[in-house]
């Protein structure tokens, strides 16, 4: 019993199988969202679904018995018909085109193909699903790369897309152009290849930084090597571009030339440099201004003093010098304190040369200008001051041959100028050594120079060496008060003239004074 129950029971279900298979067959075809054709070899509509008509906006009874070509649109049923032709064969298992809808408007179609059996006949199975919303957003996006690519390749500044390791993967016309390179060259190396050097790292450690996921952007300024040596100047400005899962893929780069702008900066910085230069020499030669406003008003107050001081003491002196005589006549010769008064008419006749120079120096000389021979006058100075140069054993050596000229000056002017600077050499010279006295006269311009074999004069009173009441002279006893050299300073200028030094720590100084002559040989200048 229990046998033949099986039997049938299997029996039953060998015979069911096609029924069930045609009912699951039926209802996915009926319930399919894809418009799904049936249709012979030939292209003969034999079956629609609903999905098929709801394609096409019309009947199922419309659209069975109709040849397939005739919903597709009449410039593609060539191709079509090819297509088909193919797609009957085997040789294709799906394909993309355009199929007739309601209204007659065309729409991409996407057909995919199985080969069945129709009623005991070979046909096709059709799967038709419209892309049009597949196909805009292909449109987008093709869009989108042209617009891409046309903002990156026409771009006014360098834009490139860089490799994780540095390399260019695609650079636009602007960067070629912006470091002299050829498309091929720039692809063919990387972003290290033409970084200058001393940029290299600052631009590695933003990168680095980037893909550690610490920033997706940096900028930075940096300069790149030109493809013929020169330096240019960049605003680089990159981002990292990730893929879904966020790994990194590429660096975006956009490169901006600011040479010009680089170079403006260097410009408005040798500019401030210039100006502050400026500035500091403006406010020193005010202070120098200033200094010798002060020099001057000391010198001038320092004279109105030495000559009040001069004229008092010159009557005193007088009255002195006389009665000092009256006394020496009345000392017997063979009196034992007798030879203090030779002594005593030396230093009165000293005090009474000082009286008389202090009177000279600072009283405004009112005299004409003579013509003389330079030469001659120096002789004559250096005659007067043989005896004490002698006594000091220093030599006095003359250089005047080119000084035989006639010229118009203030000769007594030059003398004190010249006695002041001589007697300041011997001053600063040691024993056994020379000065010497050197007068040339050229392009109308006489030149005095006097120079020793002293000490030099420190650094750190050359500042001051003209100034009244300056000496670097130890020996209060010869040395002065220190009006030798601002006399001569004051008296070189109101002649036109110039007075400076040069001197060297244990070799020596030298004064030189420079004197404006006319054409003729005769200076026509101001008095004194």
């Amino acid at each position: 019993m229990t046998t033949n129950t099986t039997a049938y029971t299997d029996r039953k279900q060998t015979e069911d199988a096609p029924a069930a298979k045609e009912k699951k067959f039926r209802d996915l075809f009926e319930n399919s969202p894809d418009a799904i054709f049936v249709e012979d070899l030939n292209g003969e509509v034999l079956d629609v679904n609903p999905a098929a008509c709801r394609l096409h906006g019309t009947q199922r009874e419309t659209l069975i018995g109709r040849n397939v070509l005739e919903l597709i649109p009449p410039d593609k049923r060539t191709e079509a018909a090819r297509d088909f032709a193919m797609l009957a064969r085997g040789d294709l298992d799906h394909l993309e085109g355009f199929s007739w809808v309601e209204n007659c408007r065309a729409v991409p179609v996407e057909i995919r193909v199985s080969h069945i059996n129709y009623d005991n006949k070979s046909a096709m199975l059709l799967h038709v699903r419209d892309i049009t919303e597949h196909k805009q957003v292909e449109e987008a996006l093709r869009e989108a790369r042209e617009r891409f690519l046309s903002a990156f390749e026409n771009a006014p500044n360098g834009m490139a897309l860089v490799s994780i390791n540095g390399s260019y993967l695609q650079v636009n016309r602007a960067l070629c152009e912006l470091l002299g390179h050829t498309e091929a060259e720039l692809l063919g190396t990387s972003f290290q290849a033409i970084t200058y050097p001393d940029d290299l790292d600052v631009d590695l450690v933003h990168l680095h930084a980037m893909l550690k996921g610490e920033h997706h952007t940096y900028q930075t300024e940096k300069r790149y090597l030109h493809a013929d040596g020169h330096v240019v100047w960049a605003l680089l400005s990159t981002a990292l571009i990730t893929d879904t899962r966020g790994q990194p893929m590429y660096f975006v780069s956009h490169i901006q030339d600011i040479s010009e702008r680089k170079r403006a900066e260097e410009q408005l910085r040798r500019h401030s440099e210039e100006l502050e230069e400026l500035v500091a020499k403006r406010a020193a030669r005010i202070q120098e201004l200033e200094r010798q406003r002060m020099v001057t008003e000391k010198l001038a107050a320092t004279g109105r003093m030495a000559a009040r001081i001069a004229h008092e003491i010159n009557n005193p002196l007088a009255g002195i010098r006389n009665a000092l005589r009256l006394v020496g006549r009345a000392v017997p010769k063979d009196h034992r304190y007798y030879h203090y008064v030779g002594k005593i008419e030396k230093e009165i006749a000293r005090i009474a040369q000082i009286v008389h120079q202090m009177l000279n120096l600072y009283r405004p000389d009112q005299l004409s200008k003579q013509e003389f021979r330079v030469d001659e006058s120096i002789r004559d100075v250096v005659a007067l001051m043989r005896s004490g140069s002698d006594q000091r054993r220093i030599k006095l050596e003359l250089d005047t041959d080119s000084a035989t000229n006639m010229v118009r000056l203030p000769e007594n002017r030059l003398r004190q100028i010249l006695y002041n600077l001589i007697q300041n050499a011997l001053d600063a010279s040691p024993q056994g050594s020379s000065v010497r006295i050197r007068a040339i006269i050229d392009r109308q311009c006489l030149t005095i120079t006097v120079s020793d074999q002293g000490d030099g004069i420190p650094e750190e009173a050359r500042p001051h060496i003209f100034e009244p009441f300056f000496t670097t002279k130890i020996d209060l006893a010869t040395g002065g008060l220190g009006l030798g050299l601002s006399v001569c300073k004051s008296l070189v200028e109101a002649m036109n003239g110039s007075i400076a030094f040069e001197s060297k720590l244990g070799k020596g100084s030298e004064f030189r004074v420079i004197l404006p002559l006319a054409k003729n040989g005769l200076e026509e200048g101001k008095n004194v």
